[in-house]
């Protein structure tokens, strides 16, 4: 899973509400189960909004990303 939004719109919420419907899409579906993510490290915001919607943080970096994973639910 990747995005970019335009700064004018950070902190709008317009990233919460897409990375929820396309989880949604990803599971129910495309019958996925694990979607997964990555990171650059000096993105606090990105890493904070992959917390907020359940993605679980990998232990190490792997070339120069963080990697996150979300499991389905009843996976």
């Amino acid at each position: 899973m990747g995005f970019d939004l335009a700064k004018a719109y950070w902190g709008k919420g317009y990233m919460t509400e897409a990375m929820e419907e396309v989880i949604q899409f990803g599971f129910a579906k495309m019958g996925l189960d694990i979607i997964d993510a990555t990171v650059e490290p000096e993105n606090e915001q990105s890493i904070h909004l992959m917390r907020k919607v359940g993605f679980k943080k990998d232990a190490e970096l792997k070339d120069n990303l963080i990697y996150f994973t979300l499991t389905k639910p009843d996976a």
